[in-house]
């Protein structure tokens, strides 16, 4: 079976679509990548002349604003990931509920939104060539690896990095990444709009404890008791206060020989039902 992979990696380079290609060529499907987005005296537009022929395609969300394929819907699917803003994307005026009307298959990575509109979920997950366990010295009391772009990061991180400045606070590259989360006893997350965010997958795969603003998207049935949650600034610091005071109590969550949210396990659920669908002739 042969894949195209649509996504755009140019102008965001550490993008979800990358570990999709990865994963499906992991798979053993004979995996091609295009990408539709071009710079024209306009600006960024798309052009899909090119495009390869493919059993099926796969769109993997990229925040920019093209729209599907020009397929048969059939042999046509969406992984919209950042369900939690359907508003514009980038690039163009098409938003996400606009997009995924393009599309056979939509997958939603959240669960709020795919019950709200009858998609599949299909949660975010890792890269285990990337996020994984180093056995590395541990360094910071905690970290939090991420832009400071949103008004819940700007009030959080301060308060904690007051209270316990033995910390990393700062953007990196994935594989940095990995090592940060290695080095620290607690990964900081503060998803901005209950959204079950990548970090919670790559903090977990890393065998760090992940510290977490709470939401209630789905994470119980995904991480059961393996995330502490916290509710509000005071609870933060209470909880990260008690984690380093009793760290070796807290380190048996991390086992995780039970979990797998591996970005070929998404790929591999979203291909088999697909390949049902088109057995019994049936789409989203």
């Amino acid at each position: 079976m042969r894949i195209g992979m649509i996504f755009d990696n140019k102008f965001r380079s550490y993008t979800t679509g990358n570990y999709c290609y990865k994963s499906v060529q992991r798979l053993g499907y004979d995996a091609i990548h295009f990408n539709p987005l071009v710079i024209k005296n306009t600006g960024i537009t798309y052009d899909y002349t090119g495009l390869p022929e493919c059993d099926l395609y796969i769109s993997i969300d990229d925040d920019f604003a093209y729209p599907g394929p020009p397929v048969p819907k059939e042999i046509s699917a969406y992984w919209c990931i950042d369900t939690h803003r359907m508003e514009l994307m980038a690039g163009g005026n098409l938003t996400r509920w606009q997009k995924i009307k393009h599309f056979g298959h939509v997958f939603m990575a959240q669960k709020d939104r795919a019950e709200e509109i009858g998609h599949v979920w299909l949660p975010l997950g890792y890269d285990p060539d990337i996020s994984r366990s180093l056995n590395l010295e541990k360094v910071y009391d905690w970290c939090f690896v991420g832009s400071l772009n949103s008004p819940i990061r700007n009030s959080y991180i301060p308060i904690l990095r007051d209270k316990f400045p033995n910390c990393y606070v700062g953007q990196a590259e994935p594989i940095e990444m990995n090592h940060i989360y290695n080095q620290s006893r607690v990964v900081l997350n503060l998803p901005s709009l209950n959204d079950l965010n990548m970090r919670f997958f790559e903090a977990v795969a890393s065998g760090s404890l992940c510290l977490s603003k709470r939401i209630t998207n789905g994470i119980d049935e995904i991480f059961g008791s393996s995330i502490i949650l916290f509710d509000n600034a005071r609870d933060m610091c209470a909880k990260m206060n008690d984690i380093l005071r009793f760290y070796n109590f807290y380190v048996p969550r991390t086992k995780r020989d039970w979990l797998d949210h591996t970005y070929d396990s998404r790929m591999a659920k979203m291909i088999s039902i697909i390949k049902e669908r088109l057995r019994t002739g049936t789409i989203c």
